[in-house]
């Protein structure tokens, strides 16, 4: 659904890059797994672009065509995302996001970041909620010299809107040293911290829960 919203209220010639955590995908470097421009939908989004004149017809099925594309691909990522078999054995969110932040494409004024994670970082850097002392306070994180090399570039100019997926009810025998509030304040301390122009938490549940 949010993704479905980001298309429709998105500009013509906003470029989309989608960035996946499944096994092989996760990483230090971002590979996008899905690269997509919205085109135009009218004649005068074309004339504001300075683009150059095309019939309606014309118009009409290249949006048509980016948007169905769009919604086709979007399926195919959470499809493989719902794979138990395709899940990574690590959750590198830290990395991840150091990696978005230095994209030769993620650069200009107008940029949106969407996040869509439980927030649980769980690598060499930290197993956060699981292991005691894994996850202090950001201000008390972001003094380690391991974070150094995951620190991002900057955020500057960058709306961020992260949707945590919460795990029920925590601390919880599996997640025992954490409250759901902790890790909103965490990523709210870490992109503020590194920036960014706004920072949105969008706290949802998981399926079944």
């Amino acid at each position: 659904t949010a993704l479905a919203r980001d298309w429709d209220a998105a500009k013509a010639n906003t470029r989309f890059l989608v960035i996946a955590t499944t096994k092989g995908d996760a990483g230090s470097i971002a590979t996008p797994v899905i690269e997509l421009c919205k085109p135009a939908a009218s004649q005068a989004e074309l004339d504001d672009l300075d683009a150059p004149r095309q019939t309606r017809a014309r118009i009409t099925v290249l949006s048509e065509e980016a948007e169905s594309a769009w919604s086709e691909r979007i399926d195919s990522l959470i499809e493989a995302a719902r794979d138990k078999d395709n899940a990574a054995p690590i959750s590198r969110i830290l990395e991840m996001a150091n990696a978005v932040s230095r994209h030769p494409d993620f650069v200009g004024n107008d940029r949106k970041l969407r996040i869509y994670s439980d927030g649980l970082q769980n690598s060499d850097l930290g197993q956060f909620c699981q292991t005691k002392g894994h996850m202090p306070r950001y201000a008390k994180f972001s003094t380690r010299a391991e974070f150094d090399a995951v620190r991002p570039v900057s955020f500057e100019n960058v709306d961020v809107e992260m949707f945590l997926v919460e795990h029920g009810e925590m601390p919880s025998a599996e997640f025992p040293y954490c409250v759901k509030g902790e890790l909103r304040t965490w990523w709210t301390d870490y992109f503020e911290d590194n920036s960014a122009k706004t920072v949105t938490i969008t706290a949802i549940q998981r399926q079944g829960e």
